[in-house]
């Protein structure tokens, strides 16, 4: 069977576009192959993004090498190294929970295993320095 077109990403971000391409096929075993590249400016966005952190739930080999002093904008920190209390209004909250829903039926509906959520920070504090 020639392959065949992966899905479509799931509903974007507000501001933003994240577009998944792929293929699968089935191997002679009835086995799926199944191969994807997903790329695409993960923060779309006018601020600096100051943290970065790709979480998947778990701590086992979940905190970045780096010491905290060479930590830049640039890192990509992992579960252990989030030291942050995330506070959003009730809709917003809503609003996340429900496209973390659509992620993971997506990812179900493909029998995909892995998730990141990738979480970028904005300190306002440091751009009002810069602007001085």
């Amino acid at each position: 069977m020639p392959p065949r077109p992966g899905p479509a990403a799931t509903t974007p971000p507000r501001g933003g576009r994240i577009t998944a391409t792929g293929t699968r096929r089935r191997l002679p075993d009835g086995l799926l192959q199944v191969r994807f590249v997903i790329m695409g400016n993960l923060f779309c966005s006018s601020y600096v993004i100051h943290r970065r952190f790709d979480l998947k739930g778990s701590s086992h080999g979940r905190m970045t090498d780096k010491p905290i002093d060479q930590f830049s904008e640039h890192t990509t920190l992992k579960d252990l190294n989030l030291n942050f209390i995330f506070r959003l209004p009730g809709t917003w909250f809503e609003e996340f929970c429900r496209q973390v829903d659509k992620d993971c039926e997506l990812l179900e509906a493909e029998r995909i295993m892995d998730y990141s959520l990738l979480v970028g920070i904005h300190f306002k504090d440091r751009c009002k320095d810069k602007l001085k």
